[in-house]
């Protein structure tokens, strides 16, 4: 399994789930959300850089942050409010991502740590270009996705450099260069330690 796909399917946890013990401003417990419609999915090769890209990107979620550092019985609890089939659903993403070496459950955690501390107009823009990711035809998402996993991995001067290259320009029309450019500043698939 492939980092990529392993933080899809954390990624996917995060955004189907939502804690039913959260409050309102009236004081009635929140719905949960509703589940994604799409799984970050890349395959890669030896050399880290991935043949296919996501196929989809679920917005991210402060409420599995929270489920992801729980306790089992923490989570039971929680869970137990879902109806069966759910319940199995998220008991098998949690025990996935539990059964992750430490260093990637980090890695992923981390991922997590930093969307919740962006100023809430970078958390919504991160949303508004996964959802403009998600929209575009699959060809040109994977060709997006690819870029993303790609300069996520890379130093920040050595991004930039080639965000303003012309071979970037040229292979990506600029609403996918935005999306590209935004998602890899904001919501890096590897985060720097």
């Amino acid at each position: 399994m492939t980092r990529a796909l392993q933080l899809g399917a954390l990624l996917l946890v995060a955004a189907g789930t939502a804690l039913c013990d959260q409050k309102d401003a009236g004081g009635k417990a929140a719905k949960p959300a509703p589940p994604p419609r799409g799984v970050l999915r890349p395959n890669a090769n030896k050399g880290g850089v991935p043949k296919a890209a996501p196929k989809m990107l679920p917005n991210p979620s402060n409420e599995i942050q929270q489920l992801l550092r729980m306790s089992p019985a923490q989570r039971d609890r929680i869970l137990e409010k879902y109806p069966p089939d759910r319940q199995a659903q998220l008991r098998q993403r949690l025990q996935n991502f539990d059964n992750q070496p430490a260093a990637e459950r980090e890695r992923k955690l981390q991922i997590l740590d930093n969307f919740s501390h962006l100023p809430p107009d970078k958390q919504t823009l991160v949303r508004t270009q996964i959802q403009a990711y998600n929209k575009l035809p699959n060809d040109r998402r994977v060709m997006v996705g690819q870029a993303y996993v790609r300069l996520s991995r890379m130093p920040e001067a050595e991004r930039r450099a080639w965000l303003d290259s012309n071979p970037f320009k040229n292979r990506f029309t600029p609403a996918e260069q935005q999306i590209i450019s935004d998602l890899t500043q904001y919501r890096p698939l590897f985060p720097e330690e």
